[in-house]
């Protein structure tokens, strides 16, 4: 399969399994969503300061977006066919998750949340890295934990 539709893919997989966030965007409903630790709290701290600012609308929708793309990369693991064969490909998913579902889907506009673009790419340089290399076992982990602990600064720093 070639790489083109393998980010094809990702991008649609993604687009599709982030279809459900908007009910909750209006409605008060809990997302469990499970501490990070010590590492990940401090790796997401920017992340946990801007989302203080956020309503709490758009703290339900961030965190949920970042649960499911988590979700998302976590399913490689037992994909027969593996879409996140490099960071990039990681990089890519991410940007079109936060486009489709943070500002299409749950209507946030850009630079509503000053800082916030850049506490999410800090986070990503610093768990994963910002050069292109294949994505492995301990990478796609580590950038499920990203995720966890992203949707945790959404919900319970909000």
């Amino acid at each position: 399969m070639n790489r083109s539709f393998r980010l094809f893919a990702a991008a649609a997989l993604g687009a599709i399994t982030i279809f459900g966030v908007p009910r909750f965007a209006n409605k008060a409903v809990p997302i469990d969503v499970v501490a990070p630790d010590a590492d990940m709290l401090a790796k997401t701290d920017a992340v946990q300061r801007v989302m203080r600012a956020a309503k709490a609308g758009d703290r339900m929708v961030w965190a949920e977006l970042w649960q499911k793309a988590g979700s998302v990369a976590a399913g490689d693991e037992t994909a027969s066919e593996v879409i996140f064969t490099d960071t990039r490909a990681l990089r890519g998913y991410t940007a079109i998750a936060l486009e489709i579902g943070w500002r299409r889907i749950g209507g946030v506009e850009a630079g509503r949340y000053d800082g916030l673009r850049e506490a999410v790419e800090k986070a990503f340089a610093e768990t994963i890295g910002m050069e292109i290399k294949p994505v492995t076992p301990e990478i796609r982990a580590r950038y499920v934990s990203l995720c966890k602990a992203i949707a945790w600064a959404g919900i319970n720093r909000g």
